[in-house]
């Protein structure tokens, strides 16, 4: 290993929050995971070896990992409400700091070149920058000068020059000066490099059978076929390794013949691996992993201090949905649990809808997982087929947090039980005058007809409105009262449902005009009357008084119109998480939930978290924050609180039925059916769908 820097993994792949492996099949979740071990001697028996995972001490958000003249260095990615940008730490300090964007990283003898997309001289531009140890920043070069390209890929490199892939087309290959030695034709777009143990690169290719290498030959310049080896992602080499072969199934050291031999194999190990994006070996048979969520070290250990913990499955339509920060942080926390993410989409492999039939055929054959994620799919059908846990027994036990201290409480209750939950939420709502409206927090269908017809040339209601949007937010707030999942029933034939598509076809369109767009922000639109309501998404503990410090007077949180005239807010839960009543393992899956919402993220800007007492302690810091642009008051805060209380629903429609209601409401839009046609054309699909889920 080269003591002076080894840069864990490009920064490219890192700020993405993944690797270039795809995320792993969905394993049998019957299936249990036993340590490799002898019962009767102890010995260890694997086909890998006998290792475990541990902390790195690091800032949060590390992303990458160097060693620089034997001193760790993180590159960190530091999020904030107002703030995004990079940063090198080293013992303990950060010494340096940038808001562009890192899209790749590799070790140089003189410190590390960071590839940016840097704003230079008015203009966004692909840059290298090389910083020293100490921060200092040595030199800079135009990597659209040496070879233009839309984008650049993961950085290499190897015998002091660099490698780096030009927009899929070529492998730049530049001196440690940083001037351009020669281009390499890459056979793929996916191409990327690696610098083997001795000091070789190669280009690697992925294919459906596993990974094809090229040998780059500087002489001829030329990428000459080497050998390949099997699917996952290869590393570069090191500390008796020529590479490293990472897959869902553990970590491998290749030969140059292509031979792989496991390292570790995760199963054995009973180790939480998920994500494996980077690794890098050290001394001592350690070995660096750049996970999905952050950094930890492989470290061999004695079979007897492995510590068996019970697997807790979670099945997404696209992998952990989100979730991977939880994951991570839950399974390096928890002393009994480790959660292991199922993806029933096979990396992408297969389409949102065969993914589904394969979660569901699972369930039904009774290899249910523990517990789904609801970001991409509905949990109602769940609920009604008696599939899901009530976690309000759970509520309030060993110390945890009751619901009253649940911020959302009261839209998360689906026929007095809550199913399903998040750490963190946010709020789309549609903000109009006070003045108007006052305390009021929803307003009916014909008030907004009324309204709409009374405004004059150059007012509107609301902004870039048609009538597919309007059934489309009509249709979401609609479905939990027209869905029963109890019976298996449905009420789209009603007197009500139909009158609201009738409503839809009395709405005055205005859409916005892309030759004459508007900048003016919503909130200041209200104010001087221009529009009745702008549609928003709070977001963050300030983003109300922030639209009301725009607008110049208080606003109401009417939200979007609804039949009766109730709460017109929704709840949108960020990653919503349920508990299968078939799981044997109930406490365990409690264990993350309450670990979610116990952990929420401090430094997310972007929702709240939905814990109270965290949402308190949110709005708190930023009452207290003297330099924010718009100063929180009490009332601000116990405003804000208020309307989260009220809000009575969860966004988390049915897409198979919206679908339904787009594509039978298109006709009627057009004038070829009338509401009646198309409210019985919905109830009749509608109720085929919901029959088939039973």
């Amino acid at each position: 290993m080269k003591k002076c820097l080894c840069l864990l993994l490009t920064a490219a792949l890192l700020l993405t929050g993944c690797g270039r492996e795809k995320p792993g099949a969905a394993p049998d979740p019957a299936e249990e995971r036993d340590l490799a071990v002898d019962q009767d001697t102890g010995e260890w028996n694997g086909q890998g070896g006998s290792y475990a995972l541990e902390d790195l001490d690091a800032p949060e958000g590390s992303l990458a990992a160097v060693l620089c003249r034997g001193e760790l260095c993180t590159l960190t990615q530091e999020l904030g409400e107002n703030f995004m940008g990079y940063s090198i730490w080293r013992g303990g300090e950060k010494v340096y700091s940038t808001t562009a964007i890192v899209t790749g990283g590799a070790p140089s003898e003189e410190g590390i070149w960071l590839c940016e997309y840097a704003a230079v001289d008015g203009a966004y531009k692909h840059i290298l920058s090389l910083i020293s140890p100490a921060g200092e920043e040595l030199r800079t070069v135009d990597l659209g000068a040496l070879y233009p390209a839309e984008s650049y890929g993961s950085l290499c490199q190897a015998g002091g020059q660099l490698f780096i892939p030009c927009g899929g087309e070529a492998l730049l290959v530049l001196s440690e000066a940083g001037e351009s030695v020669c281009t390499l034709a890459l056979p793929e777009a996916s191409c990327y490099p690696v610098a083997s143990e001795g000091g070789q690169v190669y280009a690697v290719e992925e294919t459906e059978q596993g990974n094809r290498l090229y040998l780059a030959d500087l002489a001829s310049e030329n990428l000459c076929p080497a050998f390949s080896c099997g699917p996952g992602t290869v590393f570069d080499g090191g500390e008796g390794n020529f590479l490293l072969l990472g897959s869902g199934e553990g970590l491998y050291a290749l030969t140059a013949e292509g031979e792989q031999t496991p390292l570790v194999l995760w199963r054995e190990c009973a180790l939480p691996v998920n994500g494996l994006a980077g690794a890098l070996p050290l001394e001592d048979g350690r070995f660096l992993l750049q996970l999905s969520t952050g950094l930890r070290v492989l470290t061999p250990v004695d079979p007897a201090a492995l510590h068996p913990k019970t697997r807790l499955t979670l099945a997404g339509l696209h992998g952990g949905d989100g979730l991977e920060r939880d994951i991570a942080a839950f399974n390096s926390a928890s002393p009994d649990y480790y959660v292991e993410v199922l993806d029933y989409s096979d990396g992408g492999t297969y389409s949102e809808d065969a993914a589904l039939t394969r979660l569901n055929t699972e369930i039904l054959s009774g290899k249910a997982p523990d517990m789904l994620s609801f970001r991409f799919l509905s949990p109602m059908a769940y609920i009604g087929k008696g599939l899901l846990t009530d976690l309000t027994p759970f509520f309030g036990r060993d110390g945890g947090p009751g619901l009253e201290d649940i911020a959302i409480s009261r839209a998360l209750s689906v026929g007095g039980g809550i199913y399903f939950i998040g750490s963190a939420f946010s709020v789309p709502t549609v903000l109009a005058r006070y003045a108007d409206f006052g305390d009021r927090t929803g307003w009916t269908v014909d008030e907004y007809l009324a309204l709409d017809a009374a405004r004059g040339p150059g007012e509107g209601t609301l902004y870039n409105l048609t009538r597919e949007s309007f059934l489309e937010e009509m249709a979401a707030r609609w479905l939990p009262a027209a869905m029963d999942w109890e019976t298996m029933t449905c009420s789209f034939d009603s007197p009500a449902f139909t009158a609201l598509l009738e409503a839809a076809l009395r709405v005055r369109e205005t859409p916005e005009d892309p030759n004459n767009m508007d900048y003016t922000p919503g909130p200041v639109k209200v104010a001087n009357g221009s529009l009745v309501g702008a549609a928003v998404l709070l977001d963050n503990v300030t983003a109300l008084a922030q639209a009301e410090a725009q607008a110049g007077c208080r606003l109401s949180a009417i939200g979007w119109p609804t039949p009766d005239g109730s709460c017109g807010s929704q709840i949108e839960l960020k990653n919503p998480v349920g508990i299968l009543a078939q799981s044997p393992h109930q406490e365990g899956c409690w264990a993350f939930i309450r670990f979610m919402l116990e952990n929420a993220d401090p430094n997310d800007g972007f929702s709240l978290p939905a814990a109270l007492p965290a949402l308190r302690e949110k709005i708190s810091l930023a009452q207290a924050e003297e330099a924010a642009p718009v100063h929180l008051t009490q009332e601000d805060g116990e405003r804000l609180l208020a309307l989260i209380a009220g809000i009575d629903s969860t966004r988390l429609p049915d897409e198979t039925v919206m679908q339904i209601i787009r594509e039978e409401t298109a006709a009627m839009l057009a004038g070829d059916k009338t509401p009646e046609d198309a409210a019985r054309l919905i109830q009749s699909r509608a109720g085929v769908y919901m029959a088939e889920q039973g």
